[in-house]
């Protein structure tokens, strides 16, 4: 059976999400930097549906930045894209 965590486990559990939260609060609101513009707004490849797995493999090897291209970078943008029903920058 298994056993449920220590209170103070679940204590620390809450201190580093809040701080997480606290940490990522700021650029919710903010603006696009870098190359976060060209990476998402002028990639037609992560403009998808999210219904063809094939569309998924193609939005995250669609950047050439980095020796590895960010797939899961792109992966989260294309998934972003489908969640929320587009982005706007």
């Amino acid at each position: 059976m298994p056993s449920t965590p220590a209170p103070h486990h679940a204590r620390l559990l809450l201190l580093l999400l809040s701080l997480v939260a606290a940490l990522y609060a700021p650029g919710l609101a903010g603006p696009f930097f870098f190359d976060d513009g060209p990476a998402l707004t002028g990639n037609p490849f992560l403009r998808i549906d999210g219904r063809q797995f094939d569309d998924w493999r193609t939005a995250s090897l669609s950047s050439g930045s980095g020796p590895s291209g960010r797939p899961l970078a792109m992966l989260s943008f294309a998934a972003n894209y489908v969640a929320a029903g587009g982005i706007h920058a």
